[in-house]
């Protein structure tokens, strides 16, 4: 198997275990809203089987991806403003992991936040972060350097419509997780679409 597709195979494993992850937590957390309650209730203090939630389900979600970034970084990102913006990105899945280590208060509720609370909601605001500018990045390293414009503006609104708490919380951010993985995995694909080119 080359190189990108295993990059490839790991940013959808990892993509699965992330809604596997939320679906399962979600069937054992009494009257749990997928639309307006955020991921991280589900390891949050307090939650039922939050530690494995955030263990077993959020970490390992993050640690697929570092393998993934090895072999882009390795073998197919070899300009420097790739790697530049791969570098950016790879902060996306550490802070990910470092907020499973940090749960946020029972429901994130941001109501006399514990330092825990706040350690968690900086490290998953900033992960988030990383992950648009480090794809903004390699996406302009591209030849067609405008394709990074309108997902980059789409996921930066969704972003920070995160730290506004509405009814559509749950929803904006699984969707803010998933256009960080789709644009990942449209960008290792046509690095592979490359590679056969030029074979």
């Amino acid at each position: 198997m080359r190189h990108v597709d295993i990059a490839i195979s790991l940013v959808v494993v990892s993509y699965l275990w992330l809604a596997a992850t939320v679906v399962i937590g979600g069937q054992f957390y009494p009257d749990y809203d997928h639309i307006s309650q955020f991921m991280s209730a589900l390891g949050a203090t307090g939650a039922p089987f939050g530690p494995a939630v955030n263990y077993w389900g959020f970490a390992v979600v993050e640690l697929l991806l570092l393998p993934c970034l090895v072999i882009c970084f390795a073998y197919l990102m070899r300009n420097r403003a790739e790697r530049v913006g791969l570098m950016i990105f790879a902060g996306y899945p550490l802070l990910i992991a470092v907020a499973a280590f940090f749960p946020c208060d029972f429901e994130c509720s941001m109501d006399d936040p514990t330092r825990s609370q706040l350690m968690h909601t900086a490290a998953g605001f900033l992960a988030y972060f990383c992950a648009v500018v480090g794809l903004c990045l390699l996406s302009h390293a591209k030849a067609e350097r405008s394709f990074w414009v309108a997902p980059g503006l789409i996921l930066l609104v969704m972003l920070f419509s995160l730290s506004m708490e509405t009814a559509f919380s749950g929803l904006m951010q699984r969707a803010l997780e998933t256009g960080i993985y789709l644009w990942f995995f449209v960008i290792l694909m046509r690095k592979r679409y490359h590679k056969e080119q030029v074979v």
